[in-house]
């Protein structure tokens, strides 16, 4: 191999290292961390119409709907399921849930949330960094509030 194709592929081997870190650039962008009161704002009194970023085949389903009601209860329906639930912000920057009637739902769930033109989209803990989701794409759940006339743009998988 001579020097400049040598120096072509590596050149092309940069470029193509780069592209995704561009492109999640670009994502960033676009999607707005909500927290505090802009956060309480979103969810509050608010039915949420959503998706779930995987079927799972357990639920028969991968919608879901919540109602947020302002004194921190929820109605979560997932196909025929319903459950009552609680809801609250934490540290300012984390929408938490827990279901004390729900035998498999036993813990307290905690995501960051990003709005992206009415979309919002959930982001479990362990998948974020200091600057965002480790992926854009690795959503948990996303969904519009009932009403607003948004809607969540077509499945990225």
């Amino acid at each position: 191999m001579n020097v400049r194709t040598s120096l072509n592929a590596f050149t092309l081997a940069a470029l193509l290292a780069l592209a995704p870190a561009a492109h999640a650039g670009d994502q960033a962008e676009q999607f707005r961390p909500l927290t505090g009161d802009a956060l309480k704002t979103a969810y509050s009194d608010a039915m949420m119409i959503g998706e779930f970023r995987k079927y799972y085949t357990s639920l028969d389903t991968n919608e879901y709907t919540e109602y947020h009601d302002p004194a921190g209860t929820t109605d979560y329906t997932v196909g025929p399921r319903f459950l009552k639930g609680e809801w609250e912000i934490k540290g300012g920057d984390k929408l938490c849930y827990k279901y004390p009637n729900s035998e498999k739902l036993t813990r307290t769930y905690c995501f960051a949330v990003y709005e992206f033109d009415g979309c919002y989209y959930k982001y479990p803990l362990r998948n974020m960094t200091a600057g965002g989701p480790i992926s854009w794409d690795n959503w948990s759940t996303r969904a519009v509030r009932k009403g607003s006339g948004s809607t969540c743009k077509p499945q990225v998988s």
